[in-house]
């Protein structure tokens, strides 16, 4: 479970984020409406695992809401699924340049906040991993190795924050698989 300290900070960015995307009306509630809005998750795309749950928990009782049992980050059914790192990662590509720098320079994830020194270690911002065999499957490109996938995203090899684009503006959101038929 993260420490209260940690799940502030979470929650302090979710916050900030609200602010920089949705100007005035920037709570957390908001945010997932607006999330749900964009339908960049399709249903059942997104698991929640065990790790997650327990940040997911923690954010809901910071914030003093009841968590549903049933989490999903399609469509979002509570603020605190919004500290998913799938969300975190769509929220951060809603942000301007000037915002997205700022806000990484506040909340520094990677190597810096420690996650290379210790394995269990989460970052502060974005509770994340990566399925390197997911992304195969889903490209098709069952012996790639991951410079060959990162050659198929050049806007990912961002900033020296490994999973983070370079750019939010370099990122399209596009349709999910629902909306294309």
């Amino acid at each position: 479970m993260p420490t209260e300290e940690v799940t502030r900070r979470r929650i302090s960015m979710l916050t900030i984020c609200a602010s920089l995307i949705l100007g005035t009306i920037n709570d957390l509630p908001s945010l997932v409406t607006y999330a749900n809005q964009l339908h960049q998750v399709a249903p059942g795309e997104v698991s929640i695992s065990k790790r997650q749950i327990e940040a997911i928990t923690a954010v809901g009782e910071v914030l003093g809401i009841e968590v549903p049992g049933d989490m999903s980050a399609s469509p979002i059914n509570s603020p605190a699924v919004l500290i998913h790192w799938r969300i975190v990662v769509l929220l951060l590509a809603c942000l301007s340049q000037r915002d997205y720098d700022q806000l990484l320079a506040q909340y520094p994830v990677g190597p810096m906040a420690g996650a290379a020194r210790h394995p269990d270690h989460i970052p502060e911002a974005a509770d994340s991993h990566f399925h390197i065999d997911r992304l195969r499957d889903k490209l098709g490109r069952h012996d790639a190795s991951m410079q060959q996938l990162m050659e198929l995203f050049p806007w990912w090899k961002g900033a020296g924050y490994g999973w983070l684009p370079a750019s939010p503006s370099s990122v399209t959101l596009q349709p999910t698989q629902q909306e294309r038929k």
